[in-house]
């Protein structure tokens, strides 16, 4: 009953058996200085860092210098203050285009299939190009050709699950699939609030029950083959589809019922088809030809029905659809002249082509269809100069061909 009291806390020291660290297959995130401008991402430390694993890949990025954090944007990958699709990101060769789905926490490739990353935020040597900002390449896996092998993971988004298949000889086949296993939006969470008059008089707004439905899938195959020692070969093919949509059907008083259905589809696939080869003398030849695509589509109905007359007042009909895709070409070479002095150079052919359509009413307001193509070279010396100084010297040409321009873009690092 009093107010008054006296706590007495008695030290006690509890001795603690020794720890004993050892190395392991994590060992650093990133891996900085080599060359300029490049950091290379240990994609293993992903899988540990807080947050979805779906998105784990595209969050280790976003923690990197020079990158804006997850915390601060989470649709796009802003490379040293560049916009929203001025980086590029490669993934096995093919563009991807739709860095973000409905659902941000979902990563727009399998973290499962990540083998190497690469992070150029803005140095980039003459064989790098067609942004202004940074580019990122993620090489997938070749699989492994001597054991059959099962990766499966579950976690509160989706559920992924990694097939690898040995074939013939030096051979692998990869098939990894995800697929979201329960809705992922709660009807009981989404309503809409409708004010009848748009006025500010709250006495005759109306709650109405939103049904959402969200499904994300993709598919990833992957058949790679070894020939002699280091020559490699492999089909890479990919296929995404996030389908969000929600409906309406409520009543707006005793004589009007709301019916709305809204949707967005984003649809995107790639396909690589590449070879390399490596020869006597060390020399390397790449042949790469790849394509990607993405569909983007959206659809809002908004109608208003009087049952006791028969009538529908359409208030909202909209639909668009966008799609681009990019199919490229090329080959690159690199020559060691030198055990110091090494000479770099490639062609390329790219044609990228865009579609927007948007109507409302059935009535065309936007109808866009555009195509370009361009031809692009490129040659670079790398040479090494003592111990400590590597100098880097390119030059990459560009010739667009609906713009009838010539671009000359010079390299130079040390």
């Amino acid at each position: 009953s009093g107010t008054n009291y006296k706590l007495a806390l008695k030290p006690s020291n509890i001795g603690l058996s020794e720890v004993v660290i050892t190395d392991g297959q994590i060992e650093m995130s990133t891996q900085i200085g080599s060359k300029p401008g490049l950091m290379k991402l240990n994609h293993q430390v992903a899988h540990f860092l807080p947050g979805y694993g779906d998105n784990s890949v595209f969050n280790l990025l976003r923690l990197m210098p020079g990158i804006v954090a997850a915390g601060e944007q989470t649709n796009d990958l802003i490379i040293w203050g560049s916009y929203a699709g001025q980086s590029q990101v490669l993934f096995d060769e093919f563009t991807i285009y739709g860095l973000k789905n409905f659902n941000d926490n979902i990563s727009a490739f399998n973290p499962l299939l990540a083998k190497d990353i690469e992070v150029y935020k803005g140095g980039y040597d003459a064989k790098y190009g067609e942004r202004v900002g940074g580019s990122v390449n993620i090489v997938g896996k070749t699989g492994d050709p001597d054991k059959l092998g099962f990766t499966i993971n579950i976690n509160n988004m989706t559920m992924n699950a990694l097939f690898e298949i040995p074939l013939f000889k030096k051979a692998s086949l990869q098939i990894a699939f995800r697929h979201t296993y329960y809705n992922l939006y709660n009807p009981n969470d989404m309503n809409f609030l409708i004010r009848q008059n748009n006025d500010a008089d709250s006495t005759n707004d109306i709650d109405v029950n939103v049904v959402p439905d969200y499904t994300f899938r993709d598919l990833n195959i992957k058949y790679s083959q070894k020939f002699k020692e280091s020559d490699l070969f492999y089909i890479s093919l990919y296929g995404g589809n996030d389908n969000f949509k929600y409906s309406v059907l409520d009543s707006l008083g005793p004589y009007r019922n709301l019916n709305i259905a809204a949707s967005e589809t984003n649809i995107q696939s790639g396909a690589t088809a590449f070879y390399g080869r490596t020869w006597k003398n060390g020399s390397t030849s790449n042949f790469t030809a790849s394509f990607s695509k993405l569909d983007h589509q959206f659809t809002d109905q908004l109608q208003i029905e009087i049952p006791v007359i028969d009538s529908i007042n359409q208030k909202e009909d909209r639909k668009s659809n966008n799609i681009l895709n990019e199919f490229k070409i090329k080959v690159d070479n690199m020559i060691s002249v030198h055990r110091n002095h090494t000479l770099e150079w490639g062609v390329g052919l790219y044609s990228n082509r865009i579609s927007l359509v948007e109507d409302t009413f059935n009535i065309d307001y936007i109808n866009i269809n555009d195509n370009a193509s361009r031809y692009l070279m490129y040659i670079q010396d790398y040479m090494s100069i003592g111990k400590k100084v590597i100098l880097k010297t390119g030059l990459r040409y560009t010739h667009a061909f609906s713009l009838k321009k010539v671009y000359l873009d010079p390299r130079i690092s040390i």
